[in-house]
């Protein structure tokens, strides 16, 4: 078995990034830094969520999501890892750079495009870095 090299937890850092070290007290440079870095927000937002550092799996998803240069993106990826997540994680950060940025939501159900809606929504009402 392979060790670890980061934090499993939030409650054993105040960070899980590498360029920020307290997310209680982000400076101007740090918010910059999540603003233009959707990895960085990812980190950050799982920090805020309570989760466990995301894994390689999941940052690099986030990376293709911010880095892939295509007006459209699929990721297929197995069950459990977070691609609803993140999808979420992606419309807040674009919200946080555009407040105007206009999102429409397609699920099989209308249950499941409620869930997704009301999960951002709330996300962004309990982070203050998004309330704007």
């Amino acid at each position: 078995m392979s060790k670890l090299s980061y934090p499993i937890s939030f409650l054993e850092v105040s960070s899980y990034s590498e360029h920020i070290k307290d997310y209680s007290r982000l400076g101007r440079a740090d918010i910059k830094l999540l603003v233009n870095d959707f990895v960085e927000f990812t980190l950050y937002m799982y920090y805020q969520l309570g989760l466990p550092h995301p894994t390689e799996a999941q940052l690099a998803m986030s990376s293709y999501i911010w880095k892939s240069g295509y007006k459209y993106r699929q990721v297929l990826a197995e069950r459990g890892l977070a691609k609803s997540l993140t999808s979420q994680l992606y419309v807040m950060w674009r919200l946080l750079r555009n407040k105007d940025f206009k999102v429409g939501v397609v699920s099989a159900t209308e249950r499941r495009a409620g869930n997704y809606t009301t999960f951002l929504l709330n996300t962004i009402r309990d982070t203050p870095i998004l309330a704007h």
